[in-house]
């Protein structure tokens, strides 16, 4: 007579293969064949939903096991995951305190109560949540990795980069550990250290896309935009069908000069996303770089009728306008910048407001030029907005 163990072991193989659709049908046939009396065939599809982001599915699941089998920690762990993700942070904590209570020497459960905690600012709980799952998991990296991140969000740097590296240790092929040590020594303004990290971590992981795109991030702050141009064309192998991967290799190819790749970029992100403000911003860049001011206004003119708060393309757009001398362009770049500056955030104001003052003097409105001129300072550099486009990059 068959039994549901066989069935559920073959099924955890192939979860643990990656094979989903495989290990459901496994979990699907042990839950029939048991009448629906065993937790864990329902908990392992609640799985197989948590992992494709399908929370409903999995919450609605774990409800019906915790239903029939209140007293089984792992399905509290579960729907505590499953709350989680869905931003319901209050209910996890609940359930994951739960989990503990039943089964206090489980440190997963730990784990996932010190980041909801974190999540929530209930910080001294946090700290001891996650002091306790490395007391139980002293191999764990990610328990470690929960711990750094709260003692960093209490400002405790050093422990932070302690706990960050000896979760690096523990499992030297987790990018997510070695990013953070990277990310603290940067916060620590330790660039060049921060730097040569990144380029050990990824001699051990040269696939991963994260550690790529904070090794360029680290080459723009330290102005090095010949190396982090390298490291954005790297990230465009790895991630070749991601916009803004596209439109920061186009980004550092224009800021080297290499305008032909930089248009080939601009050009391969609309490619991807025809309906995308920011490529057609970059391509404008790009022709205005080359001098083509003709493909330039198309494409600024292009991005501001695809997004209302494209602050940079209005912006733009609207010196091409000044630079005219047309008394039309001007008027139009005024509204232009008005709008620009509703949208701009604040540390991006000044740069608007110095064209606007420009477009007042043009069209002889000196009250109006006089009052942006004492509200502008100087405009803001290239090295922020590469900062601004690197940090959407592969996330």
């Amino acid at each position: 007579m068959e039994t549901i163990l066989p069935l559920l072991n073959e099924a955890e193989r192939y979860l643990g293969d990656n094979d989903l659709d495989r290990a459901a049908e496994l979990f699907e046939r042990a839950r029939a064949l048991d009448g629906r009396m065993s937790p864990f065939p329902t908990m392992g599809l609640a799985r197989i939903a948590l992992a494709l982001a399908r929370q409903d599915d999995a919450k609605r699941l774990l409800d019906r096991v915790v239903a029939q089998h209140p007293h089984v920690a792992q399905a509290r762990h579960l729907l505590g995951i499953a709350c989680e993700a869905k931003g319901e942070f209050e209910v996890a904590i609940a359930h994951y305190e739960a989990a503990v209570a039943m089964a206090p020497e489980q440190g997963l459960g730990f784990v996932s109560l010190a980041r909801a905690y974190a999540q929530q600012g209930r910080w001294t709980e946090a700290h001891t949540a996650a002091a306790r799952a490395m007391r139980l998991l002293p191999d764990s990296a990610g328990a470690r990795l929960t711990a750094a991140r709260i003692a960093d969000a209490n400002g405790i740097a050093a422990t932070a980069l302690k706990l960050a590296t000896e979760a690096f240790c523990l499992a030297p092929g987790w990018d997510v550990a070695a990013a953070m040590v990277g990310d603290l020594l940067c916060n620590a303004q330790q660039l060049s250290l921060a730097a040569k990290w990144f380029d050990a971590a990824l001699e051990r992981i040269p696939d991963s896309a994260l550690l790529v795109q904070k090794r360029a991030a680290v080459a723009i702050r330290q102005d090095q935009t010949q190396t982090a141009r390298l490291w954005a064309e790297r990230l465009v192998q790895l991630l070749p069908r991601t916009v803004n991967t596209r439109l920061l290799a186009a980004a550092l190819a224009t800021t080297e000069g290499d305008l032909a790749q930089a248009l080939a970029h601009a050009k391969g992100a609309l490619a991807l996303d025809p309906k995308s403000d920011a490529a057609y911003l970059q391509l404008g860049i790009v022709y205005e770089a080359a001098r083509h001011e003709v493909g330039a206004e198309r494409a600024y003119r292009q991005a501001v009728r695809l997004s209302k708060t494209n602050w940079r393309a209005r912006t733009n757009l609207a010196v091409l306008l000044l630079e005219q001398e047309q008394p039309s362009g001007w008027r139009e770049a005024r509204l232009l910048l008005d709008e620009a500056l509703a949208a701009a955030p604040s540390e991006d104001q000044d740069l608007v407001r110095y064209n606007l003052t420009l477009a007042h003097v043009k069209l002889g409105q000196k009250e109006e030029a006089r009052h942006h001129a004492r509200h502008a300072r100087a405009a803001g550099g290239q090295r922020d907005a590469l900062l601004a486009l690197v940090a959407q990059v592969a996330g």
